[in-house]
């Protein structure tokens, strides 16, 4: 988390259960069913583990990023597509 808290000017905040993908989905499961009545229910379930402040000024973030980005418009066409194969051609033949 340390990498994300130094690039964002938010607060990163990481939730006591950290499988917030498969959560995501049995929230959701539980709303279709009526297992939980509304958000409000889900939300309760919710809490955190732990939060991390922005501390960097706010120009060395910016020449962070900007640097960062730099980095990952250089990665761009790194791994070169194979060529697609034309078509072949299918002949029909009336028996």
């Amino acid at each position: 988390m340390r990498g994300v808290q130094r690039l964002t000017p938010e607060p990163v905040v990481r939730p006591v259960i950290k499988e917030t993908t498969a959560v995501g989905a049995a929230y959701a499961a539980g709303l279709a069913v009526g297992y939980f009545q509304d958000l409000d229910d889900l939300c309760a379930n919710w809490s955190v583990d732990k939060t991390w402040n922005p501390q960097m000024e706010e120009s060395k973030r910016a020449s962070m990023y900007q640097s960062w980005k730099k980095a990952v418009t250089r990665t761009f066409g790194w791994i070169e597509e194979p060529a697609a194969e034309p078509e072949k051609t299918r002949v029909i033949t009336a028996n």
